[in-house]
């Protein structure tokens, strides 16, 4: 029988694969001709999705085990995870009709995967979490 902490550690990486591959299916979705441009919303969503990203990928990290027991590792390997998957998702999307790989949007993925991570470390050494 699973005990508590493996229950735990199951559930938040059932949350990153799940996550991960809304991101996927929604990154897949052909972007209509006509779509509104308002500066800066783009990268702000890009920011959001990956913030939600790095605080799961946290929450998974920190049920891991002891290889990840301190905020510092937690955070740097959700960063290196976000921006990684991030940079993948925007090579991919270079294939889909309508979309186009931005080294921008690659970036506020990266620093979204970091802000929920570091958030996480926040908390975590606040004893919130």
């Amino acid at each position: 029988m699973a005990s508590g902490s493996e229950k735990s550690r199951f559930f938040w990486y059932a949350c990153v694969v799940v996550y991960a591959g809304f991101i996927f299916l929604v990154s897949s979705i052909p972007v209509p001709e006509v779509v509104p441009d308002i500066y800066g919303f783009d990268k702000l969503m890009h920011f959001a999705v990956y913030s939600v990203f790095g605080w799961l990928l946290a929450m998974w990290l920190r049920d891991s085990g002891r290889y990840f027991a301190t905020a510092s590792s937690i955070v740097l390997l959700a960063l290196v995870i976000s921006f990684s998957y991030g940079a993948f998702i925007e090579l991919w999307q270079h294939f889909i009709p309508g979309r186009s790989l931005s080294i921008a949007d690659a970036v506020a993925n990266g620093a979204g995967g970091l802000f929920g991570a570091s958030i996480h470390g926040l908390f975590k050494r606040k004893g919130f979490i």
